[in-house]
């Protein structure tokens, strides 16, 4: 479906309804197929190859497509269906540092400023993809900075609705009014926060995920063994192993498929 025709459809301000909406498109598989960029990570003697989506998650048709913000339990059940996992900071921003594309994140689509109760409008969500479009200019490959992300964090295991969000890296120079240096030793606009919780959406708030199939010294592994591994989860995680490693989301959100590994929130 066209993303011009699937718009119709959609409520103009965010909820409960968006989300499902955004999330039975991914079902029905009107999304664009993600290609799967090889990122690597190599620290204490390992390496591991990981596959990350080229750009946010869009709706639509070739030519035809909006990018989606979702809340982080939508953005949880888009990755599962998918085969895929959420990013932790430190993929994140292995990403950024091997992406063909760097964009300077785009932070007021449409003239909306921080805090305006717009920011989760559904016009402004396209307006954000558009203005991502625009930066582009045509150009492909692995492409970051396009947004924000809903990550895997050890925050996650304060509450079964504690979402933790982090992203619009930049080449800015840190202040003390922002940007801020992360754990990487990068810059970005949003450190891992936890100022929100899962039902939040704003325009920034796109789906960028990981395939969760991945190599670890050509091995096959699958990531959410590397991300609890005492040893391997420093390849993919600044915090070390994570005891928490998905968002819960509850077995209706796979109606037309079988329920994930992994759905119950992991302690």
């Amino acid at each position: 479906m066209k993303a011009s025709e699937w718009l119709r459809t959609l409520p103009p301000s965010h909820g409960p309804a968006r989300e499902a909406a955004i999330l039975a498109a991914v079902r029905e598989g009107w999304h664009i197929t993600p290609q799967w960029c090889p990122v690597t990570s190599t620290i204490h003697g390992h390496t591991a190859t990981l596959f990350c989506s080229a750009d946010a998650l869009a709706i639509g048709e070739p030519g035809d497509s909006v990018r989606v913000s979702t809340n982080a339990l939508t953005a949880q059940a888009i990755a599962d269906l998918l085969g895929a996992s959420l990013e932790t900071s430190r993929i994140h921003d292995l990403a950024y540092q091997q992406a063909d594309v760097n964009l300077e994140p785009i932070l007021n689509p449409g003239g909306i400023k921080p805090g305006d109760p717009r920011m989760a409008d559904t016009d402004v969500m396209v307006a954000f993809s558009t203005a991502i479009d625009a930066a582009l200019g045509g150009r492909g490959g692995l492409v970051r900075e396009v947004s924000k992300s809903w990550i895997v964090h050890p925050r996650m295991a304060v509450s079964p609705t504690q979402a933790v969000n982090y992203g619009f890296l930049t080449t800015r120079q840190p202040s003390q009014f922002g940007p801020y240096k992360t754990a990487s030793g990068l810059v970005a606009w949003q450190t891992p926060g936890g100022m929100h919780d899962t039902s939040h959406s704003d325009y920034s708030q796109l789906c960028t995920l990981v395939l969760s199939a991945c190599i670890v010294d050509g091995q096959d592994h699958q990531l959410v063994d590397v991300m609890r591994d005492p040893d391997l989860a420093w390849l993919v995680s600044d915090d070390g192993p994570l005891k928490v490693t998905r968002y819960h989301v509850p077995i209706s959100a796979f109606a037309k498929t079988e329920p994930p590994p992994d759905t119950e929130r992991n302690s």
